[in-house]
């Protein structure tokens, strides 16, 4: 057992312990809830663990010269923005909730740029293995859960909050490892566009038609998750995909057919399970049941008794309007639950405004909002740009599958405001890498 182990220390990781550390990372991405532990009311997830040592050693590695850091519009971007979240903290009327927020956002970028630092495109094929094995237990755990609660177990059990259970709509809103549905949603459409890029495209890293069970589970799952922003978000990622491959002429054909019956069929099999496998719901649903409960609250926002966006975007709104000072500091970095409960938590909690550039246009002030834009358009442009003229089929998929994903998370963003989500700037990290440092097969020494 012993000899077995190392066998496998050596030739994952001691071999290359970057690639070690970048795949694990993304292995872990989905478990945000399990196995994590609070510290100080700080919630240590396994990503985080796995991006702090990830940090320390691109340190390390900078301190004994064996990488080197290039200078790029990309990088100024990013250290612009935090040099200014950190200036504008002396507005903020709750400096705790103001540090945490410019902790967690310098943790990310600092993050993504030590990915970008050490990532090589010799990786890619084990970051997607990575990624779509953590991605089926994620998957077959949020089935398990929606029977579960259809069954009765306990919430504590299976790790569903109670307003996510069949309490609600009749069915259950499944979250699997992460925290809402959501941020549920969010995640798989990273498995869902690459699965879908492999699937559709004339690549040369895998075509195997068993890339379609992987599809129909993984858009099973985000139908599941009765994500508004999710699903449409998915859906406008694959056009996309399916765009930009006809124009790089690379499209099967023959697959896209296959490819809108796959999706057909996982919606189907929701829409089945939810009538089925369902119970008496709530007042909610004004005596709407199974299918009817779900399209209603999935094509009509204005159906939706628990949507509280709407007035806290005309709340922000407002406050940009009648205040114009907002609009040059802003109100602080992570400041808008302060600001309009009076710094007073409501039940315990913040009040959020669940729409990422209102947030950040209201707390971060208009220098804020336009390095995140300039930066996330960058970042797209470049990519589809380095896209049609990349000849490495790793880098190809990647560089058209992880765009199309920041596309999705840009219509996500609508419905809902952290910036510093691990998974989103992961990826950006690996496109940074692919644009920036384009690094050479070698071993780095320890």
């Amino acid at each position: 057992m012993k000899s077995w182990i190392n066998n496998i220390y050596c030739r994952l990781v001691k071999k290359d312990i970057n690639r070690a550390l970048i795949v694990a990372l993304f292995f872990s991405l989905p478990f945000d809830k399990t196995p994590s532990f609070e510290i100080f009311t700080v919630t240590v997830k396994l990503s985080s663990i796995i991006g702090i040592l990830i940090i320390i050693r691109v340190a390390y590695l900078l301190i004994k010269k064996n990488i080197r850091f290039k200078n790029n519009f990309l990088y100024t971007l990013l250290f612009l923005f935090i040099a200014w979240i950190f200036l504008i903290i002396p507005v903020s009327i709750n400096f705790k909730k103001s540090i945490d927020f410019v902790f967690f956002n310098s943790f990310v970028v600092v993050l993504a740029v030590s990915i970008s630092l050490i990532f090589k495109k010799e990786y890619i094929k084990l970051v997607i293995l990575a990624i779509f094995s953590s991605t089926l237990i994620v998957s077959i755990f949020g089935i398990f859960q929606y029977f579960a609660d259809y069954l009765g177990v306990s919430n504590n059990l299976i790790g569903l909050a109670d307003l996510y259970t069949k309490k609600t709509f009749g069915f259950t809103r499944i979250t699997s490892f992460l925290l809402e549905p959501l941020y549920l949603a969010s995640f798989m459409a990273l498995p869902l566009c690459l699965s879908v890029s492999l699937f559709i495209t004339k690549n040369k890293v895998s075509t195997d038609m068993r890339l379609s069970l992987l599809i129909f589970l993984f858009s099973f799952v985000i139908f599941m998750s009765l994500s508004r922003g999710g699903i449409y978000a998915s859906i406008i990622a694959m056009i996309f995909i399916l765009i930009v491959s006809h124009t790089n002429k690379i499209l099967n054909y023959k697959r896209v057919g296959i490819l809108a019956l796959i999706f057909l069929g996982s919606f189907v099999l929701s829409q089945l399970t939810v009538s089925v496998f369902s119970k008496s719901p709530s007042d909610f649903t004004e005596g709407k049941k199974g299918a009817n409960a779900y399209l209603s609250h999935v094509i009509d926002p204005q159906n939706d008794p628990l949507d509280t966006r709407t007035a806290a975007r005309a709340r922000a709104i407002r406050e940009i309007k009648e205040n114009p000072s907002n609009l040059i500091f802003g109100i602080g970095p992570g400041q808008y639950g302060p600001y309009v409960t009076g710094n007073k938590q409501i039940q315990g909690r913040w009040p959020s405004l669940n729409n990422l550039p209102l947030s950040v246009t209201l707390e971060l002030g208009l220098v804020g909002i336009v390095l995140v834009i300039v930066f996330a358009i960058s970042i797209f442009i470049l990519s589809v740009k380095k896209f049609y003229r990349e000849n490495n089929w790793n880098a190809k998929i990647f560089l058209i599958s992880l765009p199309a994903y920041l596309l999705a998370q840009a219509i996500s963003y609508q419905t809902y405001s952290t910036l510093y989500i691990i998974h989103v700037w992961a990826v950006i990290g690996v496109l940074m890498a692919i644009l920036i440092n384009e690094r050479k097969k070698l071993v780095f020494k320890v």
